[in-house]
């Protein structure tokens, strides 16, 4: 009954030794070092410890390992959109694996995916604690003055023994058998590179300030009574995006897939006829999908397909003598529209960027009604460009210039109430806008 209390410490000290966790040590960001210790901490100890080089040597591993005898070292680190997990062996600071996660710092996930976890816990798994401090040099060590040894008697060693046949025969069937085959380390499933994201943009917004003019005429012989419209400089505000959703998370043909849209809002726009004054409203809203052609690094095509619609009104009458409007008819156009555009890094961070578009225009509005020339026809093109830089991350500033004119033939009828034979519609934009590129 005495022993008993012993073996029950005894007992009791081998399962806590069994049941402490190898130690881990971590270095890097604080929000970084927080985020990889927790997933560790289910098998392992974290501890954090302060700034290592990026490629540490074998005694830089030592010194922060062998205090809590930790079998691996982390470094973690991040850069844009993707985290960096080093790990090196606790040992002598062999790399045992580079684990890389697609996560930015400021808005990290709250577990890592399981693929990127599997490879972190299998790279710490094979690491392997430092060994104890070398002993210092024997020469430096106080030897004592040796004791002349008693000479001892070698004993005389024993006949051989001689196997019988039956010993002999289990012996050479002992030494038959093939030595057993090493179990490979299991592989870790779904560790396999993480698919990279496109080097070209996948968004690009933006928000603009500006103003256009307009002109508008008719051709071959007009009725007195149609007016003519020229509307001044007036203010002009720009919004749009392109998103091509696939270039988020890999590099292949569908990374150049996108959507786009942009609308355009006149403001403060009022034109003058001789001391009457009228109040206009104008709106451009385009939409579709586009496909792009990077050609290397610095150069791009691209070409876009979808909807267009331009609408341009005018007051019925004056807004400051009341008087009625002249015979200019509202407009707007809308119908399918397509074209090209390339984009190309000129230098540093400049950039320029060109599209040309055409459009089959189905409605025309009043223009098109039966009191002005309700069997007219019409297509229209336009050409833009611009030059932007970059000011910060992700940030661009961007000023361009768009034309853009509408060719309409009328087919006036002999009993229509104006006679002309065509008419044009141009505009000529310029803007400064904001991008938002990533």
């Amino acid at each position: 009954m005495s022993r008993l209390p012993l073996v029950l410490c005894a007992f009791l000290a081998s399962s806590a030794l069994a049941a402490k966790k190898p130690t881990v040590v971590l270095s890097g960001p604080a929000p970084l070092t927080k985020w990889v210790g927790k997933e560790l901490s289910k098998r392992y100890t974290p501890k954090v410890v302060g700034a290592v080089s990026a490629m540490p040597t074998a005694k830089e591993v030592r010194d922060v390992t062998a205090g809590p005898g930790a079998i691996a070292l982390v470094i973690c680190q991040a850069s844009g959109k993707f985290v960096t997990l080093q790990v090196l062996s606790g040992h002598d600071g062999t790399p045992l694996d580079t684990v890389t996660v697609k996560a930015a710092m400021k808005k990290l996930p709250k577990a890592m995916p399981r693929p990127q976890l599997a490879a972190l816990m299998f790279a710490v798994a094979s690491g392997k604690a430092p060994g104890k401090e070398a002993a210092p040099p024997p020469e430096l060590v106080a030897k004592p003055t040796p004791e002349p040894e008693p000479v001892k008697e070698t004993p005389a060693e024993p006949p051989p023994k001689v196997e019988s046949k039956k010993e002999l025969a289990a012996r050479k069937k002992e030494e038959a058998k093939p030595a057993p085959v090493k179990e490979a380390p299991p592989e870790v499933v779904g560790a396999s590179p993480e698919p990279k994201a496109s080097p070209h943009s996948a968004v690009r917004a933006w928000v603009g300030f500006g103003g256009f003019n307009r002109s508008f005429s008719w051709a071959g012989n007009p009725s007195p009574s149609l007016a003519t419209a020229s509307q001044p400089f007036s203010g002009d505000i720009s919004v749009g995006a392109d998103w091509y959703p696939a270039a988020h998370f890999t590099s292949s043909f569908l990374a150049n897939l996108g959507v786009f849209a942009t609308g355009d809002f006149g403001v403060g726009m009022v034109s003058r006829v001789q001391e009457s004054r009228f109040a206009h409203s104008a709106t451009r809203l385009r939409f579709g999908g586009l496909v792009r052609l990077p050609l290397g690094e610095r150069f791009s095509l691209f070409a876009h397909v979808g909807y267009s619609r331009h609408e341009l009104t005018t007051s019925a009458v004056a807004v400051n003598d009341g008087s009625a409007r002249p015979n200019i008819p509202d407009v707007l156009f809308n119908g399918f529209r397509t074209g090209l555009g390339l984009r190309l890094r000129l230098f540093g961070t400049v950039e320029l960027d060109a599209l040309g578009g055409f459009q089959l225009v189905a409605g025309k509005g009043e223009l098109g009604s039966p009191r002005f020339f309700p069997q007219a026809t019409a297509f229209a093109v336009d050409a833009g460009g611009g030059l932007s830089v970059q000011l910060a991350e992700h940030l661009r500033l961007r000023a361009g210039v768009e034309w853009q004119r509408y060719f309409i033939t009328l087919n006036a009828a002999e009993n229509s109430t104006f006679t002309a034979r065509s008419a044009g519609d141009q505009y000529i934009t310029a803007a400064a806008s904001l991008q938002w590129v990533m």
